[in-house]
């Protein structure tokens, strides 16, 4: 069963308050006339309901954290204020205890999913995030050239795209640095932008880059123009849960990927399938120069790409994992109740 509620995001904390009240409202009076086997938790913040709940009502919870969310405010500075020191070790605490009192916790990664072993938990299970491929996949030459052509793009470019948010755990200035890497490798590199955020006064746009807002349904149109992927985030420890969903969108669209290392399991799926794409050791100028001389004159191969797409990120494995994760509770939970 799911039941949307309405979100409130102003004022801070208090907001959330008000949605924790209303959902455990709604929750109680749905779990006092109805029998459930599993209550999965999808993030921190439906997880302090549904550890409730399992607790009131006997019944087991999945914690999908998602990612490490109270590191992830605290390093894009979010809760960089000290009104939010408190939240932050309030969360970290729960944090704790959800992975004690969840039947298991999915991680988007095997990296993640050992930290949380470390810790001394081991009901952890991992998967990744999912791409829907139907929607994401390299269009023919002639739409590839007239989508080039309508933003002002040489035929015969060679085009990065960085697809995503601008500024916090994604800062601008690191971006622009391996943009203007890319550019000063060929006069005939271009970059394409694809983020709704708007560039803040004091910066400019490298030469031969064009920003795009567009919805997520024209995303697919303008990658499929693009021959490499950019992927960043600043270094951070909240960086060992995450899981592009752009990863499997760029391969998908036929990109080879550019990333700092460290990042999730991505070191790990660039050896698993290789010129999928190539990490970067060390943010600076030169080492990013190295991999970008090695990337170009890699063997490119967009079925190779494609293949790893479906083989990693395809939505059907998704749908086949939490059907595998819910049949094998609700086994367990028939056998305990046999047993009384």
């Amino acid at each position: 069963m799911w039941i949307p509620l309405i979100y409130t995001k102003k004022p801070p904390i208090l907001s959330t308050i008000k949605d924790l009240y209303n959902g455990w409202i709604t929750i109680k009076n749905i779990l006092t006339t109805n029998s459930f086997d599993i209550i999965h938790c999808r993030g921190y913040i439906p997880a302090l309901l549904g550890q409730r709940a399992s607790i009131k009502f006997k019944v087991p919870f999945i914690f999908d954290m998602r990612g490490w969310w109270p590191d992830e405010k605290l390093e894009s500075g979010s809760w960089s204020s000290l009104l939010f020191r408190p939240v932050y070790h309030y969360f970290k605490k729960k944090e704790d205890s959800f992975f004690k009192d969840s039947i298991v916790t999915v991680s988007l990664t095997d990296s993640g999913k050992k930290e949380i072993n470390k810790l001394g938990y081991k009901n952890v299970k991992q998967i990744p995030t999912c791409t829907d491929l139907t929607l994401f996949r390299r269009n023919d030459d002639k739409t590839i050239l007239d989508n080039k052509m309508s933003i002002g793009f040489p035929s015969d470019s060679k085009v990065l795209i960085y697809s995503g948010a601008l500024g916090g755990n994604y800062p601008i200035e690191e971006i622009f640095l391996f943009l203007n890497a890319f550019l000063r490798k060929s006069i005939n590199h271009y970059c394409l932008i694809l983020s709704k955020e708007t560039l803040p006064e004091n910066l400019q746009l490298p030469e031969k880059t064009v920003i795009k807002s567009v919805n997520y349904t024209e995303v697919n149109k303008y990658l499929s123009i693009g021959d490499y992927g950019l992927i960043y985030y600043k270094k951070a420890f909240s960086n060992i849960g995450r899981c592009p969903t752009k990863l499997g969108e760029y391969w998908a669209c036929g990109l080879q990927v550019l990333c700092p290392s460290k990042i999730g399991d991505l070191d790990n799926l660039f050896t698993k399938y290789p010129n999928a794409g190539f990490s970067i050791r060390n943010w600076n100028e030169a080492e990013i120069n190295d991999v970008l001389e090695i990337a170009i004159n890699s063997n490119k191969n967009s079925d190779e790409l494609k293949h790893a797409a479906f083989d990693y990120f395809d939505l059907k494995k998704g749908v086949e994992f939490y059907k595998n994760l819910y049949m094998g509770i609700s086994k367990v939970n028939k056998k305990k109740s046999q047993e009384y």
